[in-house]
Formats: structure tokens, sequence, C-alpha cells
């Protein structure tokens, strides 16, 4: 990612980054730690990193952009399905931050979960959530996000049947049980109020999980109440763990979900087709997201010990764009990230139907549109 970024000129292998004449600080963060990894269910051979860690990286680049006294360009290719996927985690907000300050911006990918089954939105006062546990595996969580004022109420059946019922969302509390014919425990805590937001979650934290379909009774008080489930990311699977009736809207993972964060998205230039793992918008709140979508199908970038490969994602996408950013900072002078996503929506190709719309954002990315007088 970073080669394709600001990647230097190669005339033999036909090869140059976006922007390569820029610098490039890196930072590479520490792997979560053991009991981290322990308690979510994500398995050893996965790289997963803390969230505080990911923020103290980015403070770091920070420093030294100012200790240089250079305009910086930050860009994140990972993300997690964990949060309100309206804006509201701690990492989100600390980034969100910086977009106003004049000489920084932050671009990030949007995820690859759009066919991943791992979303299901709720718009009904009874609903039955499927979860399709292909393997037996060591454990998994979710989250369900619902809002206040009104109640929540809960059930949980085995793929043997065994169902445990009434289980009433009480913010704070701790719920457990085991089901005997499988020998699973499911751990249920129930969080209190978001600031601002009035979002609560309550997380499922699924132990010794045997293969079948569980099913989670969900009961509210409104005919439309608007909550929504969200399972781990791919890579913090062992297995495959699907919902039955995916939604695959509002799958942009976290942080990508910020106001003024570049989200961008990727498609494959050759085939001028989105590409079909992308994570899907809006937010929860309804803001446009992902905002572009770059090229992010078989871009060549380097690879190690000198050699040169392709990379497909959202993640190369946005390291696409942030190297666009770089020249467009370059070109505008010392502007704020807030600005210069402005400047990236300006000149887009405006792609599908509504517009904006929920897999092609605001459109296609088109730099020489951008930097046209407006």
């Amino acid at each position: 990612m970073a080669g394709v970024a600001a990647g230097g000129e190669n005339r033999s292998e036909g090869f140059s980054g976006v922007a390569p004449l820029s610098e490039i600080v890196f930072v590479k963060c520490k792997q979560a730690k053991k009991s981290y990894r322990r308690y979510y269910g994500i398995p050893e051979n996965v790289d997963a990193f803390q969230e505080n860690d990911i923020m103290a990286g980015i403070s770091f680049i920070l420093q030294v952009a100012k200790r240089e006294r250079k305009p910086v360009i930050v860009c994140l290719g990972i993300g997690s399905n964990m949060g309100t996927h309206s804006g509201g985690t701690n990492l989100t907000v600390f980034m969100e931050r910086y977009t106003a300050v004049s000489g920084v911006a932050m671009v990030s990918s949007a995820g690859n979960e759009g066919n991943a089954r791992h979303h299901h939105s709720i718009h009904t006062r009874n609903d039955v959530i499927n979860i399709n546990v292909e393997k037996n595996i060591d454990g998994f969580m979710a989250q369900l996000w619902w809002q206040t004022p009104g109640t929540l109420e809960l059930s949980i059946t085995s793929p043997r049947g065994e169902t445990v019922e009434g289980i009433r969302a009480l913010s704070g509390e701790r719920y457990s049980h085991r089901f005997q014919p499988e020998n699973t425990v499911v751990d249920i805590y129930f969080g209190v109020a978001q600031e601002l937001t009035r979002q609560q979650v309550v997380v499922f934290r699924f132990q010794s999980v045997r293969a079948g379909i569980w099913k989670i009774g969900v009961k509210s008080d409104f005919d439309d109440p608007k909550y929504n489930m969200w399972l781990p990311i791919r890579e913090f699977l062992s297995s495959p763990v699907e919902f039955l009736q995916p939604d695959p809207d509002i799958t942009i993972c976290n942080p990508g979900n910020g106001t003024y964060t570049l989200t961008v998205s990727a498609y494959d230039v050759v085939e001028n087709a989105l590409y079909l793992q992308a994570s899907r918008g809006f937010t929860t709140s309804g803001m446009v997201k992902p905002d572009i979508v770059a090229p992010g199908v078989n871009i060549v970038g380097p690879y190690p010990r000198n050699q040169y490969g392709t990379m497909s994602g959202t993640g190369v996408a946005a390291a696409f764009s942030a190297g666009v950013a770089a020249l467009f900072m370059q070109q505008y002078g010392v502007s704020s990230g807030i600005a210069l996503r402005e400047v990236f929506i300006r000149g887009v190709t405006p792609r599908g139907v509504p517009y904006p719309n929920t897999e092609w954002g605001f459109g296609v990315l088109n730099a020489y549109e951008s930097l046209l007088p407006g």
C-alpha cells in the first residue's frame, strides 16, 4: 500500500507510485495481546491491533509532520465491524478531531465486507436473527445496536432446540447461559447508552460454539426499530459464521464511518465494475459513505525481496487515493482534511442510481476534474 501511494519510479518495471516524491512515515503496530485475542475469538495467525495502539501510531505520524513542518496524509487500510457504524468509535472520533487541522488529512479504506453476510438489519417489532456456524469453533463475538426510548427483549435458541427467553436489556447488566446439548456458553453484556446518539450495544460472546443455526429473537416496542447486528470481519473468524438473512448495506468498516475522514471503496478499471467484496454504505445515521471509489483491483505494487505483484481490495484503493491526496495537498498548499475531502468529491464521476448511493458513494475518483477551477 505504501508503494502504491508513494513508491519511487522504477522504469525497468514500468512502475511508479501515485506520488513518488512524497516522504513516507512508517508505523508498525504491535499485535494485540493474547488475552484480547482469546476474549474476542480472534485467530492467532491473523493481524489484529488494539485501538489505543493505532491511535498512538497516528499520534506519532502527526508529531513527525509537525517537527518537519510538512503536511501529512494518514492512510489506514485496516478496519473492524465493532461499533455503531455511525462514527462513534474512539478511533473514529480521534481521527475526526484532526481533519480540521491545517495540513492534515485522514484516508480510510471502506472495508471488504460487502458480500461477507456479516450484517443483519432489524426493521420489524419481532425479528428472528439466524446465524449459521459452518463448523465447530472456539468462539466469536457479535454486536447488536439499538436505541432508546423503548425496551428490548431477547431470546436465544441453540441448533438442537434449547431456548432461553425473556432476557431483558438492562443497562450495564450481564447474562450468561450454558446450552447443555451443545455445551456452548453464551455471555451477553448490555452496554450503557453512548453520548449524544442514545445508541446502546448488546455484546454476544459465544464460546465453544457448535456448528448449526443459532437463533436470536428480538422484541422491541416499535414497528420499524432500525436496529442492526454485525458479526466480526472475515479475518477475525477461524471458519465461516454468517447471517442467513444478511443486508449488504451499512457494512463500511470502522474507522471509515467518520464524517470528514475520506472513505474509499474499490472498483475494477478493466471491467468498470465495483469490487465484489467492497463494503457498502450508508452509515446508520444516513451519512453518505463511501465518499469515493478508486482503482482497487489487480493494482501493481512493490512486494518484499525487490519484486512486484498485484493487490486487490479497498485498502489498496485507499492507498491510491492517499497518493492523490498528497498531490492535491501540494497543489492547493496547506489545507485541512475537511477541505481536501471536498476537493475529491467535487471532481468525481457520478455512478449508479439513486445518486449518491450505497455502492459508489458520490462517484469515481477523477483527479483531473478535481483540480479544475470550481
